[in-house]
């Protein structure tokens, strides 16, 4: 700055040529006391680098706002001389260190003064859950630069409801007239309890296990009873042999269906008659057929004693 007066002129900082002819000026002109400002030289520099420039501002953060160099929170700013000297001055930034740090898959950069990761957390409310991971110690030192990264895990448990569908199952009842059909029980289906562990890191699934499968309801199947009796039309008793031919009565005529019962053992077999016979000499009420005589006694026996029954169909 340049103060121009009737008795001197006096610089504060080196003036051009064109600044003191300017102060001479305004003495020539008469005036009795005018200030002619000049920008001061300025010197910026941090840890790494440097700037230069003119500022008329007297206050080191404002002339480096004006500047435009960066300025954080945590810089440490000192000046000498001091700039209301108007003499010039240097301008030292202490930068704080950085932490490069991704946590949860997101890049931040921090600054901080405090001497361990664990105090720059607690600076940056930064909260850890009891599951997540370190990639240093939280009493890690801090410095410059240094990369951390955090992990950010998260577990639940998962149910899952699997219906267990009933069967049908259709039971034969002897008792019970064929062509009937009932419903003895029912159907209901089952329940199943599958139970997952899940893991998640930075929001991506890295574990999914079964911890338990459970039937909590066991299924009821479906029973339907239907008849296999067929209804019989008349019975008869009597001795009875067999035949190489077709089954043979004098009662029942030709495609009727006869339940043959050996009285000796209680067996018993279904055969159809085709033909006549047998004489009634014979004392026989019935020829079976060799095959169906084989079902319910040996062919060596010859002759039985049997109940007939007619049947239906």
């Amino acid at each position: 700055m340049i103060i121009a007066t009737t008795a001197a002129i006096i610089f504060h900082s080196l003036p051009d040529k064109e600044s003191i002819a300017m102060a001479k000026k305004g003495k020539i002109l008469g005036i009795s006391e005018q200030k002619v400002i000049l920008p001061l030289a300025i010197m910026i520099k941090d840890n790494e680098n440097e700037w230069r420039g003119v500022s008329e501002l007297t206050e080191a953060k404002d002339i480096i706002k004006e500047l435009k160099v960066p300025l954080y929170p945590e810089d440490l700013v000192s000046s000498f001389p001091d700039p209301k000297l108007k003499i010039g001055t240097t301008i030292t930034i202490n930068r704080a260190p950085i932490i490069y740090l991704n946590d949860g898959g997101f890049e931040k950069e921090l600054r901080t003064r405090k001497e361990t990761i664990s105090e720059l957390f607690k600076e940056k409310n930064i909260n850890l859950n009891p599951l997540d991971k370190m990639s240093i110690p939280l009493d890690s030192r801090v410095e410059n630069r240094l990369k951390v990264t955090i992990i950010r895990v998260g577990e639940r448990y998962e149910e899952e409801e699997i219906v267990i569908p009933y069967d049908s199952k259709e039971i034969a009842d002897s008792n019970l007239l064929k062509g009937i059909r009932t419903l003895k029980q029912e159907g209901a289906n089952g329940k199943r309890i599958k139970r997952y562990h899940l893991v998640y890191e930075n929001g991506v699934l890295v574990i999914n296990d079964l911890v338990s499968d459970e039937i909590t309801m066991q299924p009821k199947n479906k029973i339907i009873v239907y008849g296999t009796k067929i209804p019989v039309l008349s019975t008869d008793s009597g001795r009875c042999s067999w035949t190489w031919g077709s089954t043979a009565s004098r009662r029942y005529k030709k495609g009727t269906k006869l339940r043959v019962i050996n009285l000796a053992n209680g067996r018993s077999v279904i055969t159809i008659v085709g033909g006549w016979g047998p004489e009634s000499w014979t004392g026989r009420i019935l020829d079976l057929n060799a095959s169906a005589f084989e079902q319910i006694a040996s062919l060596s026996t010859g002759v039985i004693n049997i109940k007939l029954e007619e049947l239906a169909e």
